[in-house]
């Protein structure tokens, strides 16, 4: 029996000795978890799929790396370019507002014509915009399409019409008016096409906002600040707009500087 159970002994070191060896952790290393190099692999190719999504069309996710792939995409290129055409065409209606101001008809007809070149590069870009988020964009595209973004897409178009009729009008009173309805009725739409997200399809906005009493703090301190400096602006801007800032003549500073001495 002592030979046998010797006999045992040596069988099962050999098989010992003969079973692949496997590496074992590092002491205060907990063991790897069984498949999980094949799983750091698979996530690492489907990680480049994901990242192939934008702000608006879903390229840049949270953890996107930095790469020109996720900007060089046709959402991203044409919304950089409305935002250029919108900013030359809000620039051109409101110099040529103050062209007739300062009564001056040659810049009046100049910047009206630019005006109405660049509202008519909006008008393109935002209709290719809308057919590229169709498969750029879908969800952003829905919500274009749909509900409250279709609303303000709808009176942007009409803020559309009613600037140019305004701006080939001899007076073109309230083009500006128009021109800023313009301009927020797409921010505004694109904004209602996103919700509830922040980057779509992968953070919403309840996932991005901070803690609710910084937000609070930041809502007190935003509503002070509105307070206070709005109504300086507003009346700055009525009083630029009701000439009553020109800039003073010479006869009037030599008034003012004769009573100052005397």
């Amino acid at each position: 029996m002592a030979a046998a159970g010797a006999g045992r002994r040596r069988h099962r070191t050999a098989r010992r000795r003969l079973r692949p060896a496997q590496a074992q952790p590092p002491a205060g290393r907990p063991a790897p978890l069984r498949g999980g190099v094949r799983d750091l692999l698979a996530a690492h190719a489907v990680l480049p799929r994901r990242r192939r999504r934008g702000i608006a069309s879903g390229r840049a996710a949270p953890g996107t790396e930095p790469s020109a792939e996720a900007w060089s995409n046709p959402t991203s290129m044409l919304f950089g370019l409305l935002a250029v055409t919108t900013t030359a065409f809000l620039g051109a209606v409101f110099l040529a507002a103050d062209a007739r101001r300062f009564d001056a008809p040659d810049l009046d007809g100049y910047f009206r014509r630019r005006a109405l070149i660049a509202l008519a590069a909006v008008a393109v870009l935002a209709v290719i915009t809308l057919f590229i988020t169709h498969g750029d964009a879908p969800h952003v595209w829905h919500g274009l399409t749909h509900g409250v973004g279709l609303v303000f897409v709808v009176i942007a178009a009409l803020a559309t019409a009613a600037t140019a009729w305004l701006l080939l009008r001899t007076s073109a009173a309230w083009s500006r008016v128009t021109a800023v309805g313009v301009v927020a009725s797409a921010v505004l739409a694109w904004g209602m096409a996103q919700r509830p997200y922040l980057i779509p399809t992968s953070l919403t906005v309840a996932e991005g906002a901070g803690a609710p009493t910084t937000l609070r703090w930041l809502m007190l301190v935003s509503l002070v600040a509105v307070a206070l400096v709005f109504p300086a602006v507003a009346l700055l801007y009525w009083l630029d707009t009701h000439g009553e800032l020109e800039a003073l003549s010479d006869a009037d500073l030599r008034s003012s500087g004769a009573r100052d001495e005397g």
